[in-house]
């Protein structure tokens, strides 16, 4: 509100006075006032990628298409960034079957989010091994002996970098295995796509042969398998950010309040899975514009909660809410493996602003401020 009064007063676009006070990318790593490092961003390229998306320029004719109506149109602009992260600590355990197959206990809880799948394809791509073969297991304490569950959009670059880090320490477990195997020097095995194999490609052992191979006594008989306690660091987070964009029409009779359009460009670092990742922001876009417009907690003049159901608070519902476009501008987080920032709350945290900025845009006619 204040970007888009400054905006006002100054005579100025809403988009130009956001853009003259972004941090550039030359600035990064920014510290900011409350001694908080920002690590990475383009502000600037992502608006401009959800002006473009939302042909953002070609405003006045829609706005003049639903005036011949009767109608009044706005269109407005919200820019967030966040700190995400939650705790700073968290831990996963993976482990290699006889068979070849992946086992994945980890402290993070999925509650729709697809942990099973985003996590699975972090190890498929570190093992080099089928998706189909992880086994993901969660929230069940005769498993799991440590974790901070979900929160503060921590998943992805706590547990995920977690999970990441034990396969690597499996493989490198099973390269000492596999030196034994193949009688030779620890330093001369490779790995790669399931195979520990000598530098010059004279002799190999496939992973599941190294796993079988640990659990015997040999080997210790403890198999193949590593605990990883990721550490972050207190005080340290990631800054997902996006420009989102909204579009509303406003019947001057009635007040009813129309969605016509949402854009969402979001940078939430690397997107490991785009559906998944996509899934995330339609859901809080959705409890955004449900905050902005239509939920309220409701007493009574004698203190009495009117709203103390479903059937009386003012859930968002489909035919509420408009089609959503999703896209994001990936600028990878550099200060862990997997690049990745948060996306769970971004749609909350952009969807409300950019709401009422275009239902005061719309209502800007008619003297509303």
């Amino acid at each position: 509100r204040l970007m888009d009064e400054g905006a006002r007063v100054l005579g100025m676009g809403r988009e130009e006075i956001r853009r003259r006070n972004f941090i550039p990318p030359s600035a990064m790593p920014f510290v900011n006032h409350s001694g908080v490092s920002i690590s990475s961003g383009e502000f600037e390229a992502t608006m401009d990628m959800a002006l473009a998306r939302a042909d953002w320029h070609g405003f006045a004719g829609r706005r003049r298409q639903s005036e011949a109506a009767g109608r009044l149109r706005g269109i407005g602009l919200g820019y967030y960034v966040e700190s995400s992260g939650g705790g700073p600590e968290e831990e996963a355990r993976v482990s290699i079957r006889g068979d070849g197959s992946a086992e994945v206990i980890v402290g993070t809880y999925s509650h729709g989010q697809g942990h099973e799948t985003a996590f699975a394809q972090i190890l498929a791509d570190t093992f080099g091994i089928e998706f189909e073969k992880i086994e993901f297991i969660q929230g069940d304490t005769a498993y799991v002996k440590f974790g901070g569950g979900t929160g503060g959009s921590r998943s992805s670059q706590m547990g995920g970098i977690a999970v990441k880090r034990a396969g690597e320490g499996v493989i490198e477990r099973g390269r000492q295995v596999a030196a034994e195997l193949l009688q030779s020097e620890t330093g001369r095995v490779i790995y790669e796509a399931a195979l520990y194999r000598l530098d010059d490609g004279s002799a190999e052992v496939s992973l599941a042969e190294v796993a079988r191979a640990a659990e015997t006594e040999q080997f210790g008989g403890d198999g193949l398998a590593e605990t990883h306690r990721y550490d972050r660091g207190a005080g340290t987070y990631t800054f997902p950010n996006g420009a989102h964009v909204a579009e509303v029409e406003i019947d001057p009779d009635t007040g009813v309040l129309t969605v016509c359009g949402y854009t969402a460009v979001d940078d939430c670092g690397r997107v490991i899975n785009p559906l998944l990742a996509a899934g995330q922001v339609h859901g809080g876009v959705v409890q955004g514009l449900g905050q902005a417009m239509l939920e309220a907690v409701v007493y009574d003049p004698d203190g009495q909660l009117l709203t103390g159901s479903f059937l009386d608070y003012a859930m968002p519902f489909a035919d509420a809410m408009p089609d959503i476009d999703v896209s994001f501008n990936e600028v990878l987080d550099p200060n862990n493996e997997l690049g990745v920032k948060g996306i769970g709350e971004g749609g909350a945290c952009g969807a409300p602003p950019a709401l009422v900025s275009a239902v005061l845009h719309a209502l800007e006619s008619k003297g509303v401020t």
